[in-house]
């Protein structure tokens, strides 16, 4: 089995790629290490378990400074829906709607499954020559990646530098973070946004790494440096999720919002109930109801929990739906699947 097809299992088997939002199928389950099958070393592993999800739900790790789910952690039994053992890991799955509970309790936001899908174009001058990491290298370095990525529940993908990759972008475009260049490159992938990732060599073997975060227009950049490269790896996938979670995570202390919402495009039931159910769906609406049906449109009153600006910036992920002129009170798309 070849490395590439490794590597598309996985995605494929915690994420589903739909339009250009991704869906996270597993957010509520977690693999953990357990020492045996002892009842204490049992309960070590899902109150780690539980640690991890909450952070994997909320999108932050400042989640478990908050004193309710300290002591909540303390008896995870009630938010376990199963547990399996798999050789010396322990598969979790807690209860969805128990989570999301606890962490709306604490007054701590819920950042649900459809989530952005991340373009990583990584620059490595591991081994002397820099060079754009692929989907198909032979170091485990995709892997690091992955694995961080599933752990906090962030769709990731890397492009394949193949010839079509070659002819657009170098490694160079990459490391003097070339935009134009790198947004073109991009386009084949159909991602919501682009991290990039420079990975540098000291002399005394460690590493620097720069991270630079493409999104809707706006740049954010981090660097962590160190002799842990997998250390490195995880905390700049930390950063780059706990950034996305603080624009899309929602919370019942979120000031509550009633918006219009006009989509254009539906022509006959079996597209009218597929965009009520798409808004259904959205991360932060908390009711949906039909105003007024037209020859080739459909009004909706849509009621969220944040602002409107945020449920715009949602609503962006999902290539479906094509942003038309709007009023601040009634926004109006065109559905195009």
């Amino acid at each position: 089995m070849t490395r590439i097809y490794v590597l598309l299992l996985c995605f494929a088997a915690f994420f589903v790629n739909d339009a250009n939002a991704v869906v996270v199928k597993d957010l509520y389950s977690v693999q953990v290490p357990v020492a045996t099958q002892a009842p204490n070393d049992r309960t070590v592993a899902v109150q780690s378990a539980l640690q991890t999800v909450l952070i994997k739900v909320n999108g932050s790790t400042q989640v478990l400074v908050n004193p309710l789910i300290q002591q909540s952690i303390k008896n995870p039994a009630q938010y376990i829906e199963r547990y399996e053992y798999e050789g010396d890991m322990l598969r979790v799955r807690f209860i969805p709607n128990a989570i999301n509970s606890l962490l709306l309790k604490a007054d701590l936001s819920v950042w649900g499954r459809d989530r952005p899908l991340i373009l990583f174009w990584v620059d490595s001058d591991e081994g002397g020559t820099l060079h754009l990491v692929s989907v198909t290298e032979s170091s485990l370095l995709p892997s690091v990646f992955d694995t961080n990525a599933v752990r906090r529940g962030l769709p990731i993908i890397f492009p394949l530098v193949d010839e079509t990759d070659q002819q657009q972008i170098t490694p160079q475009d990459v490391l003097t973070a070339n935009n134009t260049v790198i947004t073109q490159a991009s386009v084949r992938y159909g991602s919501n946004a682009i991290v990039l990732v420079n990975i540098h060599v000291q002399a005394d073997n460690t590493f620097q790494t720069h991270w630079t975060l493409l999104s809707s227009g706006n740049t954010a950049t981090f660097d962590f440096n160190g002799a842990d490269l997998n250390q490195l790896v995880g905390q700049g996938v930390d950063a780059v999720t706990e950034n996305f979670a603080n624009q899309f995570s929602s919370s019942m202390g979120q000031p509550q919002s009633t918006v219009q919402i006009e989509m254009d495009g539906i022509n006959n039931l079996t597209q009218f109930a597929a965009v009520q159910r798409y808004l259904e769906q959205l991360n932060n609406a908390q009711s949906v109801n039909v105003l007024e049906v037209r020859q080739d449109s459909v009004l909706f009153q849509v009621n969220i929990t944040g602002d409107i600006p945020s449920l715009q910036k949602l609503m962006t992920l999902d290539n479906r739906v094509l942003a038309m002129s709007s009023t601040p009170q009634r926004l109006k798309y065109q559905w195009i699947a």
